[in-house]
Formats: C-alpha cells, structure tokens, sequence
C-alpha cells in the first residue's frame, strides 16, 4: 500500500478523533541517510567551532556512517573506548520555502546533540544545559536499537525552527556523540535527516520503510534554540 492511499485512511480513521495528518506536507523525502559519506574526528583536545556552517573540515577523514565499535552494525569502525566523536555532513537546498517540517532520527549509544548549521535542534541521553567537552561521558545510558531490528528515536522540529535554521545553498548537519565510559563495550551513531515538502517536488531522496511520518498532534517537538 502507497503512503497516499495509508494517508486518507489515517486522514479518514482519525478524523473521527478531531486530530488530523500536518495538511501542510505533500510527502516526505530523506535528505541524510545513516550510511551517506560523512566527515568525522575523534577528538583528543578542544575542536572550536566544529559545528558550524564554515568550519573547515577538509583535513578530518570521510567515513560511511553508522560510526561505532561493538555491535557489528558499524560501516565505520572507530576506536574501541572512545568517548566522543564529531561528524559533519553538508547538504543542498535549492528552494527552502519548498520545505515545511525536518525530522531527525537518532540511533546512538550512549548520548548526543545534533546541529543544524550550528545551531542545536535536538539532543538525547545528554542533561539540558549541558554542552560536554571532548573528553566528557553522556549523562545517561542508552542502548542502540537497530543492529537488533528497532527503530531509531524520533525528534521532530517545528515549521518555524525548520524555515529559520535552513538556508538556500549549503547547509550542514553536524553530530556529537558521547560514551558513557571508555570502558564501555559498544558505541553508535547514525543519524538521518528528513524534510516534509510542500508539493509533490522531488528534491532529496525516498525515506526507508520504516519512517512514520508525524501527525499534526504530536506534542514531542524540539523548537531549537
């Protein structure tokens, strides 16, 4: 069954509730995928500014994404105990008026914040308030799901953050994520990006099976800051 055709059901089912799918968005496509080529560093000292839109990353390795040691599921194997590692990932926008809604999805072990061109949209396992320093463990544990078939969290930005933090031309996606020990025995990071368009354009790529789309009530929304 096409996603349309699963839309007007939902539309229809749901309609009965006084809720409704975000009329707004035509479809969804995937900007980033976990596997796309990235930039990436384990840092041993302070990086200034990694996360930004104009930092230079040229010198630091490309990798495959999911990045991690332990699980068997990692295209890019880093270190085993490493604490913390920082990845970059650029992407075009050639019409961002086209673009309504981004939704980040995050399988990872142990914590991270994410940044959309410097600017944190959405963090996990990881205290509010906190920035950690290269060196320093997440605040929680948080086991990685998808090597064992689960789906990764869902963080969901709102319209007014998405229509601030994009801009035409290039954007960058930038992930930190932090261990909870160097003697822990695994560690993740895949990220995906997606964007809700407006109209029926094909401007990025088609989502993986397993992408639900959010509804119009959903209440877990990050705004960005």
């Amino acid at each position: 069954m096409k996603w349309g055709d699963i839309k007007l059901i939902l539309t229809l089912l749901l309609g009965w509730f006084g809720f409704s799918l975000n009329a707004q968005v035509d479809h969804w496509e995937t900007i980033v995928y976990d596997n796309d080529n990235w930039k990436y560093f384990v840092p041993d000292n302070a990086v200034p500014d990694w996360n930004l839109l104009n930092f230079d990353d040229n010198t630091w390795p490309n990798g495959e994404g999911g990045f991690g040691f332990g699980d068997n599921d990692d295209s890019t194997n880093i270190p085993t105990g490493t604490i913390c590692l920082y990845q970059r990932i650029s992407f075009n926008v050639t019409n961002v008026s086209l673009i309504h809604q981004l939704v980040l999805n995050m399988d990872y072990d142990d914590g991270f914040i994410a940044y959309l061109n410097g600017i944190e949209i959405a963090r996990g396992g990881i205290d509010q308030g906190i920035y950690p320093t290269f060196n320093e463990p997440s605040s929680a544990s948080h086991e990685a799901v998808m090597f064992t078939g689960g789906y990764p969290d869902q963080f969901i930005l709102n319209p007014t953050t998405t229509s601030t933090l994009l801009i035409n031309g290039t954007n960058v996606l930038s992930i930190e994520t932090h261990n909870q020990s160097t003697n822990s025995s695994d560690f993740t990071s895949r990220a995906f990006l997606h964007a809700g368009l407006t109209n029926a354009s094909t401007l990025f790529e088609p989502t993986p099976e397993w992408f639900t789309p959010p509804f119009s009530f959903n209440t877990s929304i990050v705004t960005g800051k």
